[in-house]
């Protein structure tokens, strides 16, 4: 087991690189309530607005994977308003 440290004391820092330090944490909890706050907004909302939200985040993780150059050739440019795919409706 680890040892605990002493109060006051100071971790070493690491070297690693932090990916959760790239986070903009205050506009993720904005985008993504913790789960009382998602109860009391979103989770009311009218399911047009639900769905509108979801289009518009499927629509933002749609245009990063068509940037990234494995996909953009898969799906042969097809993508968001090119005619390639569309919405169930």
């Amino acid at each position: 087991m680890m040892e605990k440290p002493r109060a006051g004391a100071r971790l070493p820092e690491t070297k690693l690189p932090l990916y959760r330090n790239t986070l903009d944490w205050d506009w993720f909890s904005q985008q993504f309530p913790a789960p009382d706050v998602w109860a009391e907004t979103i989770f009311k909302w009218p399911a047009d607005r639900v769905r509108e939200l979801q289009n518009r985040r499927f629509l933002s993780m749609m245009a990063v994977g068509l940037g990234q150059r494995v996909l953009s050739g898969t799906l042969g440019g097809r993508g968001p308003g090119t005619g390639g795919y569309k919405q169930p409706g």
